[in-house]
């Protein structure tokens, strides 16, 4: 697998983050669980996410280096 799937993985574990986002809040409103462990939940998943986040950004800087050509490319002006 290349470094652009592994980034499309990463989008899609985003994705799927925000969906448990989303239940958590419902479980809220529904008195579900107790409000500490929503709240220690949710937050939770704002410090997944910005882990996913920082990998994502170092991926595509990787990215981005790697396809760097070593030859000048000509610019017009």
């Amino acid at each position: 697998e290349t470094t652009a799937d592994y980034l499309r993985f990463l989008s899609m574990a985003n994705g799927s983050l925000s969906e448990l986002r989303t239940q958590l809040m419902l479980a809220q409103r529904l008195d579900l669980a107790t409000e500490a462990t929503l709240s220690r939940s949710l937050q939770q998943t704002v410090s997944v996410s910005m882990l996913l986040q920082s990998l994502r950004n170092a991926l595509k800087s990787k990215l981005a280096e790697n396809s760097r050509s070593p030859f000048p490319v000509p610019r017009s002006r």
